[in-house]
């Protein structure tokens, strides 16, 4: 009988530490992953998901959009605002809904203005300009007086990213875990262990650049602008750069960032260059890796938003 007492105390045991380590995982919400479908311009985030994952609160409403539930007009007193972009303006699970810009500059607005202000969030990881189009023309501006484009420097070089990610990349699932402990293996350990990283936005991982990527973005941002004033509403662009230690300095990229500015002045389309507002804030403390900025970071983008959305508004 001595084995089998041992051989069912090792059990025991062992399912102790299993049933453990899955109460952790789920304390963090890693049984509760942020769900993507594919779309007719590659991907979004699946309406209606309302999870809390590392300690932060992340919702999205009934249209995909990591904001609270929205009507598809403001009300009358009401000056609302849309942010349009990549996991820059989305904050991923890593930042709190509160602590995301949009929500920030929604705060910012509201108290210069002195009224009612609604800030949407129609963002999602590793999507280019093109995303962002697409998903324009599938559901307009919402009655948004202004529409906020986030670009990022690799923007000015990446295309579409298409649907096909969607269920394949472990940041990217269709469906859920079967268990806490299945996430942290399949999204976290083992992409590791095969030297990928689970966290990498695809949208920035880039074989090369070049002048005529830029062109195409360029007329990207164009259709984009016409999609918004065919609408009503006004365009601004918020260029984010990656921290001053990692934003590329090669003459490409340079060239890009200033074909970016010359043309949107030409076309009287405001451009929001934050780097000296990221720097002030911290430059490299800014960021949480780098690229996505933290709550110091977010802060500042709001701030520096904040004006030119104001000078819009009440042109």
């Amino acid at each position: 009988m001595r084995p089998a007492r041992i051989a069912l105390a090792v059990v025991a045991v062992a399912g102790g530490l299993i049933a453990t380590a899955e109460f952790g995982t789920r304390v963090l919400g890693l049984h509760r992953p942020v769900l993507y479908e594919a779309t007719a311009y590659g991907y979004r985030v699946v309406p209606d998901q309302d999870l809390r994952r590392f300690g932060n609160h992340v919702f999205y409403n009934h249209f995909g959009m990591r904001s609270e539930p929205a009507t598809p007009r403001p009300a009358a007193d009401v000056l609302r605002i849309l942010c349009v972009g990549d996991s820059v303006t989305n904050g991923g699970t890593s930042t709190d809904q509160a602590e995301t810009y949009p929500y920030l500059l929604q705060r910012e607005l509201a108290g210069k203005l002195g009224r009612g202000v609604e800030v949407l969030n129609a963002s999602a990881g590793g999507w280019a300009l093109e995303n962002a189009e697409g998903w324009l023309r599938a559901n307009g501006i919402f009655g948004s007086r202004v529409v906020v484009l986030e670009v990022g420097t690799h923007d000015l070089f990446q295309r579409r990213a298409e649907s096909d990610i969607v269920g394949r990349h472990p940041s990217f699932p269709a469906q859920p875990p079967f268990s806490g402990l299945a996430e942290l293996w399949f999204r976290y350990v083992l992409p590791r262990l095969e030297s990928v990283a689970p966290d990498t936005d695809p949208g920035v991982m880039l074989e090369q650049r070049s002048p005529s990527d830029v062109e195409r973005e360029i007329a990207t941002i164009d259709r984009i602008d016409a999609l918004v004033q065919a609408d009503g509403g006004s365009l601004v662009v918020l260029h984010v750069p990656q921290a001053a230690n990692l934003e590329p300095g090669d003459t490409t990229t340079r060239d890009a960032k200033r074909a970016l500015a010359a043309h949107l002045d030409a076309h009287h389309i405001p451009l929001v260059v934050s780097a000296d507002a990221l720097a002030r804030a911290g430059g490299v403390a800014a960021f949480r890796d780098g690229m996505h900025p933290n709550p110091r970071g977010n802060k500042a983008l709001a701030e520096v938003l904040a004006p030119a959305v104001i000078a819009l508004v009440r042109r």
